[in-house]
Order: C-alpha cells, then structure tokens, then sequence
C-alpha cells in the first residue's frame, strides 16, 4: 500500500509538473504580449542654447539613420481566442524637413515597406509575417514604398526652447498601398539646441480607405484598423 501511495503521489507531482511546463510554454509563445513600445522621443542629451541661437533652426534637416530611427506599424492579430499586437519596423526611412521663420513649411518621408521586419514574437501560424505580405495585405512587391508630404505649414507660434517637446498637427498626403488620401498626423517634436530635431508621430488608419485586404482569415484574422508609427531624428543637412 505504501508503495502504492508513492507512486501515486509521484504521478501527481509528474503530472503537476507537466501542467506547470505547458502552461509556461503556452504563455511564452502565445499568450505573453512582448510587442515593443510605442513611438517616443529619444533619450538625449540637451546642449544649453543662448535665446539668439534659437534663429539657427532655420534651414532644412534631414532624417539621419540610426538605432533611433524607423517606420512601421502596429495591428492586432487573432488566432482563435488569442490576440497579438503585431509590430513590424523597419530603419529604411529617409526624409525632410525645413522651418523657416516660425513655421515648419516641408516636410517629405519615403519609407522602404518591402524591408518591414516583425519585432514581436509572431503567433504560431503567422510566422514569416513579413514575407506574407510581400504578396498580401500590404504587398510590398507590387507597393514597396510609402511616403507623406506635408500640405500646409506647421504654425509653431514661436521658436521652441532646446529641449522643450512641442505637439503639433502634420497635415498632408500620405501614400500607402498606391493610394493617396490627406491625413492628420499627431506628432510630437524636440530640439536638442545643437544640431539634432527629434520627431514622432502616429496614425490610426482603417485598412479598407487604402485598399489594404487582410490576410486570409483561414489562420488568422486582423483588426481592420491599425496604427502607422514613426520615429525619426532629422540633422542639419
């Protein structure tokens, strides 16, 4: 009897032991949500800037490359009862940007979409995301760039202080898919009082206003709205 009762607590514990695995395994691969923050202004060090040193923004700025700077979005996925915030990214951003007097007057973003590449943990059965889209959804074969051009100045009411983050409105066209439809674009914005401007900026944008059908819902399904993220760093040219 007593060997009995050995084995059975020994079952028990094997069993338990195999639940706690599993159950680990399952959260590690499917249920964890290791998505990467969203867009936000880089971590920098502000260089003390006299008030006449202020004029010096004027000019045009260029997107320097950088760990810093990329383009991308961000979808929620479902595969059954799951759900994954997919992200994807990519460093192949270039652009620019020209204040002159008060006003931010040019803004121009060419993104690279056909160099997308997932920065979350994919679903099983969505892996090689990226590759899928290169003939769905997005189809970055046939539409392998997207780009925004601003279409009125930013009025920034005066010149900002080095290291004072700013929030305005981008209005413009943005490109995506091979259709062209005017957005508002959020962003926010800092000067370093040297020779580096910080910029994000999101936009929720529905799939359908720009062409975009989802994958095959056969596997999985996508929301029909995600969030277009950029994070830049633009240098005096």
């Amino acid at each position: 009897m007593a060997i009995k009762r050995r084995r059975s607590k020994f079952l028990v514990m094997l069993a338990a032991g195999v639940v706690a695995v599993l159950a680990f395994g399952l959260w590690f691969v499917v249920l964890r949500d290791d998505a990467p923050p969203p867009a936000a202004l880089a971590h920098r060090t502000i260089e003390p800037a006299a008030e006449a040193s202020a004029r010096d923004l004027g000019g045009t700025w260029t997107v320097a490359p950088g760990p810093d700077v990329w383009a991308g979005y961000r979808i929620t996925e479902h595969v059954g009862v799951v759900d994954n915030v997919a992200v994807a990214r990519t460093g192949h951003v270039t652009g620019e940007l020209t204040v002159r007097g008060t006003h931010i007057s040019e803004v121009t973003a060419e993104v690279a979409m056909d160099t997308l590449v997932s920065k979350d943990t994919e679903l099983p059965g969505v892996g090689h995301r990226a590759d899928a889209m290169r003939t769905k959804g997005l189809e970055t074969d046939r539409y392998p760039n997207a780009s925004f051009t601003l279409a009125k100045p930013i009025d920034l009411g005066k010149l900002p202080n080095a290291g004072t983050a700013i929030e305005a409105r981008a209005v413009g066209t943005l490109d995506l898919h091979g259709v062209e439809r005017q957005v508002t674009i959020p962003i926010e914005a800092r000067w370093n009082g040297g020779k580096v401007i910080d910029v994000t900026g999101s936009l929720q944008v529905r799939l359908a206003d720009f062409g975009i059908d989802p994958p095959d819902p056969k596997v999985v399904t996508v929301a029909g709205t995600g969030t277009l993220e950029l994070q830049l760093t633009f240098t005096r040219r």
